[in-house]
Order: C-alpha cells, then sequence, then structure tokens
C-alpha cells in the first residue's frame, strides 16, 4: 500500500472519519469470521467524592444524644441508696451505685472474653502445628 501524496506517511490504512477512526478493520467480519465478540472493558465503578460525606457523622449523632440522656439520668437519681455487698455496707448515690455495676460488668465481659480468645487462639496454633507434622510424616 502507498502512503498518500499528500498526508503523514506513517499514517497507512488509517483515516479520520467525523469523530472516529477508521483503521480499515471490519469487527463485525471478525465476529462472522472466528466467532468470537470483540472485548469490551467494564465501565469503572462511580467512587463516592469526598463532598458526599454528611457534614455531621451519624454516630457522632447518637453519641451526643446517649451522653445527654445519661447526664439527665445521673442528675436526677441523686438520692442515697444502700449499697450490700456480701458483708460490707455503704450508702452511695444510686448513680454511683449504677454505674459502678455497670463498669464492673464490662470489666467481668472483657476478662472472659480475652480468656476465651486465648484459649481458641492456643487451639487454633495446636491444630496447625498437628496439620504441619502430618503432612511431614
Amino acid at each position: 500500500m502507498d502512503p498518500p501524496d499528500d498526508e503523514d506517511p506513517f499514517a497507512y490504512g488509517s483515516q479520520e472519519v467525523g469523530d472516529e477512526s477508521v483503521t480499515g478493520i471490519d469487527e463485525d467480519a471478525d465476529t462472522e469470521r472466528i466467532g468470537v465478540e470483540p472485548r469490551q472493558t467494564p465501565e469503572p465503578e462511580p467512587t463516592r467524592a469526598v463532598d458526599d460525606r454528611p457534614i455531621l457523622p451519624i454516630g457522632l449523632v447518637i453519641t451526643l444524644v446517649v451522653g445527654v440522656l445519661l447526664v439527665m439520668f445521673a442528675i436526677q437519681n441523686t438520692q442515697m441508696v444502700e449499697v450490700n455487698y456480701f458483708n460490707w455496707r455503704w450508702d452511695a448515690p444510686l448513680i454511683l451505685a449504677l454505674t459502678g455495676a455497670f463498669v464492673g460488668a464490662v470489666i467481668l465481659d472483657e476478662a472472659i472474653g480475652l480468656w476465651v480468645r486465648q484459649r481458641r487462639r492456643k487451639r487454633r496454633e495446636a491444630r496447625e502445628e498437628l496439620e504441619r507434622l502430618r503432612r511431614r510424616a
């Protein structure tokens, strides 16, 4: 194929037609000849713009509401109550007794959870070591 006289000599078989570039390859003919559809690139998934974020995160709003409710509860429950624990007895404000019971329960729950997680991890490591030894044998 001879290069065109007045155009770029490196533009063999390629010409601009409107907005499309025609290279002389007929994709429909290729599909009929070899039975393969041309590969289509997937559309990129839209990403969330930084400006789409809410001005005030919902977690912060919930935390503030719960905090205000707890402060109101503490202010309204200042009466003294008698706390009995085994042989110990003392008077304390109701909110202090409730808060102490809550904190004690959280500490106990975390301690038990830590103990259970450590046992599971040790069992899993022992099982993996046993599998490794069995594969070697």
